[in-house]
C-alpha cells in the first residue's frame, strides 16, 4: 500500500531535539491525535564523503497499541539539508545547479562540484531528478514570489534566480524544504 510520505523538516541538530522532546505535544500528520507519538528510530543515511552512516533525522511512530489512540503510521523528521533517497546534501545540488546555470555541461558542473567521488552517473540522476521537481518547486516559490527577470534562456539559470530572489540564504535548496515542509526532489 503505497501512500505519500509524510516528512518534516528542521533546520539542524539542535532543532531536531527540540523538535523529539515536544513529541508527545504534537499532533500527528496523518490523524491529529495529540499524545501518541512515540520515538520510533533514527533515519541515517551514508555520508558524501566515505562510507559511514550519518544521522538525518529521526521517525516517529502514532501509537495505537494497547489503549493508545493513534492511527499506528509513521513519519519523518529529518534534517532539510538532506535529500531523500540520495547521499548528496543539499549544499552540493545548489553548487551543482549554479555551475550549470552559469553555461558549464552537466558533467563539468560535476565535477566542479567536488563531489566527483561519487560517479557522474549520480550527477546526471540527481539532475533528471530535479528537472522533474522543476515545476512543483517554481509553483511554491511563485507562491512566496514573482519570478525576477533573467537574461539567460536556460530554464535552470531562471531558476536558481528565483531561488536566490525567495531564499536569500547560503543554502536556498535547504531553506525551501524548510520553508516550505516540502521534500525538495519528491
Amino acid at each position: 500500500m503505497g501512500g505519500v510520505r509524510v516528512r518534516q523538516f528542521v533546520r539542524d541538530g539542535a532543532e531536531l531535539a527540540a523538535s523529539l522532546l515536544r513529541a508527545k505535544l504534537t499532533a500527528c500528520p496523518h490523524c491529529g491525535r495529540v499524545g501518541a507519538l512515540n520515538l520510533h528510530g533514527v533515519v541515517t543515511g551514508y555520508a558524501e564523503v566515505g562510507s559511514e552512516r550519518v544521522q538525518r533525522g529521526h521517525r516517529l511512530f502514532c501509537s495505537n497499541r494497547g489503549r493508545r489512540p493513534g492511527c499506528g503510521r509513521t513519519f519523518a523528521v529529518l534534517l532539510a539539508d538532506t535529500l531523500g533517497a540520495c547521499a548528496v546534501r543539499t549544499g552540493t545540488l545548489w553548487s551543482f545547479l549554479l555551475e550549470i546555470a552559469t553555461g558549464l555541461s552537466r558533467k563539468a558542473a560535476w565535477e566542479a562540484t567536488g563531489a566527483a567521488v561519487l560517479s557522474l552517473r549520480s550527477g546526471y540522476r540527481l539532475w533528471h531528478r530535479f528537472a522533474r521537481a522543476g515545476p512543483t518547486i517554481r509553483t511554491r516559490l511563485s507562491s512566496h514570489c514573482p519570478p525576477p527577470p533573467c537574461d539567460s534562456p536556460l530554464p535552470m539559470a531562471q531558476l536558481t534566480e528565483h531561488l536566490r530572489l525567495a531564499l536569500p540564504c547560503d543554502n536556498p535548496l535547504s531553506d525551501f524544504q524548510h520553508s516550505f515542509q516540502l521534500d525538495l526532489l519528491s
